[in-house]
């Protein structure tokens, strides 16, 4: 069931069919992370009904918009989904409440928990906010506003766990693992947007270079310019399109290696979610016909 149907067709750089028969590899992969984060958030939600641990809770909530987001991608087909309105404002949540749950468990007694748990709804409001379109601010500034929250839930996830080495053991790495593989998809994400930034430049250029043309040869036709003068600006057109096309050549080279890469390490970050908030003894929780020894 596909809970939000694609909007535009996608750009041929971020769909998914661009790398030909790959793209069902990728289906595959995005599928396999929709049902371990759907199954992850059932298991959390009924292990806090049963123990009422606020961690569990979060880190329900969080699988569950994990879910949404890794289906969104797949009935879109397209990479440029992350980056709408509404799947940055889910990401927000996913890694701030991720944040939020391991802060209540390791710090219980604080209320850092508490107040994060506010900013991360502050924060998330306010990236749906900048990133609206018809806001019409710099494309930077809500990306600094994404980075404002990213990067601390990804410092919470990464130095509480290791605080816990001595009750976890090794499992208490995986989760900072995810954390550093989440941060890694969020570089990946600001190279694109870089990139693509660029790209439009290039296409802003020949477009009033095109433009400019027109109007020459429509001044050429009435008698207003001669053909010097028409020759002129068709050779500025023609400077433009080749700095657009060796641009382009380059944008998508560097990019599919980058999607490529992308789509595993997305597979990485669900796989260390998963294991990393199920199998240390801190925070573990139960899942019907699954023990581990060490529990």
């Amino acid at each position: 069931m596909v809970l939000f149907q694609p909007g535009s067709t996608p750009p041929t750089v971020w769909d998914f069919g661009w790398y030909g028969g790959i793209g069902n590899l990728f289906d595959i992969i995005f599928w396999l992370v929709a049902i371990l984060s759907a199954a992850m958030a059932l298991f959390l939600l009924v292990a806090y009904i049963n123990d009422r641990k606020p961690v569990h809770f979060y880190w329900g909530i969080s699988f569950a918009l994990f879910f949404v987001n890794t289906h969104v991608i797949i009935f879109s087909g397209t990479f440029g989904t992350l980056i709408d309105v509404v799947p940055s404002v889910l990401w927000a949540l996913v890694v701030g409440f991720l944040a939020v749950g391991i802060i209540k468990n390791v710090k219980p007694d604080s209320k850092l928990g508490e107040y994060f748990f506010y900013y991360v709804l502050i924060m998330s409001l306010a990236i749906g906010f900048f990133k609206n379109p018809n806001i019409g601010i710099p494309w930077y500034v809500p990306m600094i506003v994404v980075m404002a929250l990213h990067i601390p839930s990804a410092f919470f996830m990464i130095w509480l766990p290791f605080t816990t080495r001595s009750e976890n053991g090794k499992s208490a790495l995986v989760l900072p693992l995810g954390a550093i593989l989440m941060s890694l998809v969020g570089i990946i994400l600001v190279m694109v947007i870089l990139l693509s930034n660029t790209l439009a430049e290039y296409v802003a250029v020949f477009g009033a270079a095109e433009e400019a043309f027109e109007i020459a040869e429509d001044l050429f036709d009435d008698g207003l310019i001669t053909q010097a003068a028409l020759d002129a600006v068709e050779a500025l057109m023609d400077a433009a399109e080749a700095a657009l096309d060796a641009y382009q050549l380059q944008y998508d080279a560097i990019l599919e290696p980058i999607f490529t890469a992308f789509t595993f390490v997305y597979l990485g970050v669900g796989l260390c979610f998963a294991w990393g908030t199920f199998v240390p003894k801190r925070w573990t929780f139960n899942i019907p016909g699954i023990e581990l020894e060490d529990k």
